[in-house]
């Protein structure tokens, strides 16, 4: 016997049962209400008489392995009696079928004194709404015929039955497929992946299919209304209201792009009129409302819509899913979330003969998508209801839906002209509800000066051992101030401060403030070029910090000069600006943004009121000076009598030493961007038994981030605010709730603060409606520092108020609670890792290069930045050299890796497709893991990055790795081989196949301290050799690596710690010794940077006495000793401490803090023990010793010196060779040839390398 298939439609109802096991979601109930004499043996044998003539009915469906097929039983009418109460009904109605062994129909009669109710429940796979008009139909002729005559109705045989169906829609999919499979890639190419109406709380990972129902009632009125309107435009009432639903998603905050899902009978053959059966099929229907139509023209496009659906209408819906193959997800629709159906209902009655029967509206709330409008069409108007998915949505929001629904219906009935984007979906009293209601924030507050304090006494700032009492604050401050007025400053004068966190810097804020000034924060770390830009932009009156960053650029003023005829500090009013902050500026140049005085001090008075502080707590400042956050972590403490605590520079990032901050030093209160609070929490647990209060901004904080802190700190109050930079600090406020599973909102407007959620029209948004924020009261910013023009487009006039609202650019909506809850952004700014950052700025950096013709820069999964080019003509961009650029300018927390791409991807509106963008893991593609341990190591990286299709040669940074994330990768390295792998090898060792080659043993150094370290083994041609700088390790050469030849081996001379020579002759001799171990004979290639390069040098001069080949000398940023010295102890130690640091050190000590500064700023001793880093920075200062008191030898040959230009030209080598000296510049400093400028310095290596002529 033949096997039946099923249909296409069917399969996936057998699917879905088979995944999810049977349920009620897909239950079709029939009720009829019956008063009479009811005849039961007849209505049993009519049932029989339907199942006789409807095969569908009848059916089960098992699988043979594993494939479903078709199976007819013969008739079995069973009508299971029972008697009323009707509560039964609605549980009998969601009794699950068993598809595969049971009969898809089951009837049963519930009967009572003077009616019964007979329910008939099929399963949607045996037929479906036409179906069960049909079955009606049929069910009361066959009652008549059986309870008039006792016999079966006398009805024509039907023609075909469902399994005759299926057979020949298999034909006709076969003769159609091409055709229209073709259509519907072109009409749903680029489909948006999920659209609907937001929900209440988070899609689960799985859908549960529970649904709810509320009723729509559209009337007789509104019906001829609609019918009408669709008669003008030549459409269809479905059309009409097709057009309606798709406004309202787009005023929901959907986008311009609708897919919306419905369904058509299927029955396009006559011979399937009368039959019981799944027929229909689910079409796709796709509209644009961009450009802010009329409805007028949007029907005309719903109009076009749907008539090109229907032309390809034969394409059953599940072979459309398997072609297309969109994102399958088992918590959502494919290709749409939203459904809208409208049926034609007769209400006329079945005729049972002396049995009065009426249709009772019964459903089994299932939600197959997230929203359905369920609607049917009569002579007395057009009902129904919608269904709602209860896993996304409460029912005030739905009832809500509804509501919208209605009120777009009655506006484009009024006037079909109106635009889109003009159709309102608010009531009046929501209106006044999100206007007013919630934003009646006034409170009566004298504006203040930020730096006022209340006559506290006691210890205002701690840092490390150091203690800063309220009164020496005050007197250096005032110091300071007198001497900042000498120097020109004047109320709204800008100040730069340029010092690491520290007193000093505290100190130096103050003292601005006081004379009148408007700090501006130059952070020492940033790269060289941004603080020129910020001078340059900024143009303060004066700099307070360390003169060697600005040259002669602006006046220098020491934090602790005075004034040699100190006068009177001026008097300010609120109105002066206290501080200027840049922000990151979509054209590549960075903002600043003036706040005033009154601004922030209503933030800090609320503040105060609402979390208050008291002498007894100790905050700590941690977050940078160039963030907002800064600025209440310096004066909010100041006013409140509280203790400052000093977080050492960098420790921001390092959530094992914040946590043990927070514990020595008795922290009650802390701010923490959310994502370093996920850092904090990652780590093993830490004591923190003062803590009460933290605060958190700067990204939207996570739920299950605010679940972790409250089961590791219960009875610490957490409290997540909100506000952009051009709002002093934070706008609004919401206090966590432990155990809270919904999104955390960012709460409530703050004292004397406005908040809007608007639409494109400016128009206010209902609750629950994305919308943009814009803000408007006491806390807003002056404007944009000399950018009047970006001032005026950002800060405009209320409509709605007497003042100017900012324009934040971020997307909120109001929740039912009144409160906001953050969703994104409307442009291109992002927040990463607490940096506010505009992508357009890293594309203007990188168009400015020649060699790129497009650049787009994106988020990956809300963690990882990610830039890609496409090249010029002629051109091929390089991504090392280009991150480079972006390095020179952007803080080093947000500088992407730089991906290469023929194209950018596109959509099928022309625009940039960020989706089609790939990973940054995934482009270009590369050598694919092979080996075991070689895929397991990509794992590893894929695990801690959070990307997919890591290869052999993907680099660790350049797929947005960070020194932070080494510290999970060795310890996964660690659980998963048993190996540990020090930090410092995973900088040698960036890419899979540089890790797995350690692993194996290649080069395994398990302290980073052997005197040859092996950079890159193999090659054919003679390897090049680095000597150490003064810190006595060349981890640092690893960041040229790839402008170097693959086919030279790399290596790098590391200083012998236990015994170290006596003068850089002998280490000269020692090293050369080792290098004949690896090339017994020339040519050699002899490179090193500072110290190393004296070294170099000398070994060079060496070679050449002895008759040896030096086919290359090198020296990066490398002077000659001209007058020997012997320079103090502690000299010596502060050159060590500032070659290990990049800077010079903010004091001299080798105490607990200051090595966890060296572990920080100096990657290789992440990991190590004190004494590790003690023994580097002894052999830093040794190696200065040894300069100080070298005589240089002469080298019989040509040198090459790499000079850092911005440090000036030093000494010159000509008297120490008698070949030629070339010169080669490199725009960096000395210390960030190998950190920063580490691509620069690999390019100038490059060139010269391929310089011809030469022995390489």
């Amino acid at each position: 016997m033949p096997v039946l298939p099923l249909s296409f439609a069917q399969r996936r109802l057998w699917f879905l049962d088979r995944l999810a096991g049977p349920s009620a979601t897909y239950n079709l109930p029939l009720a009829l209400r019956l008063t009479g004499a009811l005849d039961v043996p007849a209505l049993r044998a009519a049932l029989g008489d339907v199942l006789t003539r409807h095969e569908a009915l009848r059916t089960v469906f098992p699988d043979r392995d594993g494939e479903p097929h078709q199976q007819v039983l013969p008739p079995d009418p069973r009508l299971t009696v029972r008697p009323l109460p009707s509560a039964d009904v609605p549980a009998a109605a969601a009794e699950p079928f068993d598809v595969t062994a049971e009969p898809p129909l089951r009837a049963t009669l519930f009967t009572g004194d003077a009616e019964a109710l007979l329910l008939v429940v099929v399963h949607h796979i045996a037929a479906d709404g036409v179906s069960l008009g049909l079955l009606v139909r049929d069910l009361a002729t066959a009652y008549r015929a059986r309870a008039g005559h006792g016999g079966p109705p006398a009805w024509a045989e039907l023609p075909v039955q469902y399994a005759d169906y299926t057979l020949w829609q298999r034909e006709l999919v076969d003769s159609v497929r091409d055709d229209q499979l073709a259509h519907w890639r072109s009409t749903l190419r680029g489909l948006p992946e999920i659209i609907t109406v937001p929900p209440d709380r988070p899609r689960p990972a799985m859908a549960s299919h529970r649904g709810a129902l509320v009723p729509v009632d559209l009337g007789a009125r509104r019906h001829r209304d609609l019918a009408a309107l669709a008669r003008r435009h030549d459409c269809t009432v479905f059309m009409v209201l097709h057009a309606a639903l798709v406004v309202l998603l787009t005023r929901h905050g959907a986008g311009t792009d609708v897919p919306v899902g419905t369904v058509v009978a299927g029955r396009t053959e006559a011979d399937l009129e009368d039959l019981v059966g799944l027929f229909v099929n689910t079409l796709v229907l796709r509209t644009d409302t961009g450009g802010d139509p009329t409805f007028g023209e949007l029907l005309g496009r719903v109009r076009r819509v749907n008539l090109a659906a229907l032309a390809h209408q034969d394409l059953p819906f599940d072979v459309l899913v398997e072609a297309l193959n969109p994102p399958r997800r088992l918590a959502s629709h494919p290709l749409f979330q939203v459904m809208l159906a409208l049926e034609r209902h007769d209400p006329s009655p079945p005729d049972l003969g002396p049995v009065t029967a009426v249709r009772r509206d019964l459903d089994v709330p299932a939600a197959k998508v997230d929203l359905t409008f369920q609607l049917r069409e009569h002579r007395d108007g057009v009902d129904g209801f919608l269904e709602y998915a209860t896993d996304l949505y409460d029912e005030p929001t739905a009832r809500a839906v509804v509501d919208r629904f209605v009120r777009v219906l009655d506006a484009v009935v009024a006037d079909p002209d109106r635009r889109v984007g003009r159709i309102g979906l608010i009531s009046a009293a929501e209106r006044r509800r999100v206007l007013v209601d919630w934003n009646t924030t006034g409170r009566d507050v004298r504006p203040g000066l930020l730096h006022e304090a209340g006559g506290h006494q006691g210890i205002a700032v701690v840092a490390g051992d150091r203690r800063l009492t309220r009164a020496d604050l005050d007197r250096r401050a005032d110091a300071l101030a007198h001497r900042l007025v000498e120097a020109g400053v004047r109320p709204g004068a800008v100040v730069g401060v340029a010092l690491p966190r520290s007193p000093e810097f505290v100190i130096a804020v103050h003292a601005v403030l006081r004379a009148g000034g408007a700090y501006l924060p130059l952070p020492p770390d940033h790269p060289p070029q941004r603080l020129a830009y910020l001078v340059s932009d900024a143009r303060p009156r004066c700099v307070v910090g360390d003169p060697a960053p600005f040259h002669d650029e602006v006046t220098v003023v020491g934090v602790d000069e005075t004034a040699v005829a100190p006068g009177d500090l001026p008097r300010l009013t609120p109105h002066h600006p206290a501080y200027v902050l840049y922000t990151s500026g979509s054209t590549g140049r960075p903002k600043g943004v003036v706040v005033s005085h009154g601004a922030v001090d209503n933030r800090l008075r609320w503040a105060q009121a609402e979390l208050p502080l008291g002498p007894a707590d100790r905050v700590l400042h941690k977050t940078p000076a160039g963030f907002d956050v800064s600025v209440w972590e310096l004066f909010w403490p100041w006013r409140a009598g509280a203790t400052l605590v000093l977080a050492e520079p960098g420790a921001e990032w390092d959530p094992a030493l914040i946590a043990g901050e927070i514990a020595r030093h008795g922290v009650t209160a802390a701010h923490f961007v959310p994502s370093m609070l996920r850092a904090l929490l990652a780590e093993p647990p830490v004591a923190a038994p003062a803590l009460r209060r933290v605060l958190s901004s700067g990204e939207a904080l996570a739920a299950d981030t605010a679940g972790a802190f409250h089961r590791r700190y219960p009875g610490v109050e957490l409290v997540n605010l909100y506000g952009p930079t051009e709002a002093a600090i934070d706008v609004t406020a919401h206090r966590c709730v432990p155990g809270d599973p919904l999104p955390v909102p960012i709460g409530r407007p703050v004292w004397n603060t406005q908040v809007r959620v608007l639409d494109d029209g400016l128009a206010p948004c209902p609750v629950g409606v994305p919308g943009e924020l814009y803000l408007a009261g006491a806390q807003l910013a002056e404007g944009y520092l000399g950018r009047p023009a970006l001032t005026a487009g950002r800060f405009v006039a209320d409509p709605y108020g007497p003042g100017r609202l900012y324009r934040t650019g971020d997307v909120v909506r109001w929740r039912r609670d009144g409160e906001l809850e953050f969703l994104g952004r409307a442009d291109d700014q992002v927040k990463l890792r607490g940096h506010r950052l505009e992508l357009g700025e890293i594309e203007s950096l990188l168009l400015a290069d020649d060699s790129v013709a497009d650049a787009r820069a994106t988020v990956h999964d809300g963690q990882f930045l990610a830039a890609y080019v496409t090249p010029a003509p002629g051109h091929r961009p390089d991504p090392v050299a280009l991150r480079g650029v972006l390095t020179a300018r952007l803080p080093a927390a947000v500088v992407p890796p730089v991906t290469v791409l023929p194209s950018l991807p596109l959509g099928p509106n022309g625009k940039l497709d960020r989706s089609g963008l790939p990973p940054p893991a995934a482009a270009p593609a590369g050598r694919p893991p092979g080996t075991p341990r070689e895929r397991a190591v990509a794992a590893l990286f894929e695990q801690v990055l959070g990307v997919t299709g890591v290869g052999l040669d993907d680099d660790f940074f350049a797929l947005g790795g960070h020194s932070l994330l080494l510290v999970p990768l060795a310890r996964r390295l660690r659980t998963r081989f048993g190996v540990d792998v020090a930090v410092h090898e995973l900088f040698l060792a960036p890419t899979v196949a540089a890790l797995d080659r350690r692993l194996a043993g290649a080069g395994h150094d398990p302290d980073g301290h052997a005197p040859l370290l092996t950079l890159r083994p193999g090659g054919e041609r003679p390897p090049l050799v680095f000597v150490h700088p003064a810190t006595g390790l060349s981890w640092c050469y690893s960041r040229v690596l790839d402008h170097i030849d693959p086919d030279r081996p790399v290596y790098g001379l590391q200083a012998r710690t236990a015994h170290p020579p006596g003068s850089v002759a002998e280490m000269a001799q020692d090293y050369l010794a080792i290098v004949r171990e690896i090339q017994p004979s020339g040519p050699y290639h002899l490179l090193g940077w500072s110290f190393g390069g004296n070294v170099a040098h000398t070994m060079a001069a060496r070679l050449r006495a002895a008759g040896e080949q030096v086919a290359l000398l090198v020296l990066f940023d490398s002077h000659p000793t001209l007058v020997r010295r012997s320079p103090p102890e502690r000299e010596l130690l502060a050159t060590a401490l500032e070659n290990l640091l990049g800077r010079p050190p903010d004091r001299v000590a080798t105490d607990a803090g200051m090595l966890d500064a060296l572990r920080r700023a100096y990657p290789p001793l992440a990991d190590a023990t004190d004494d590790q880093v003690l023994a580097v920075v002894r052999a830093g200062a040794h190696h200065v010793r040894l300069q100080a008191g070298a005589t240089p030898e002469t080298f019989d040959g040509d040198l090459t010196v790499v000079v850092a230009e911005r440090d000036g030209p030093g000494e010159r080598w000509d008297p120490f060779v008698t070949g030629q000296t070339t010169v080669v510049g490199v725009d960096a400093g000395h210390h960030d040839l190998f950190s920063t400028a580490a691509p620069a310095t690999g390019a100038a290596l490059s060139a010269i390398l391929r310089t011809p002529g030469k022995v390489r």
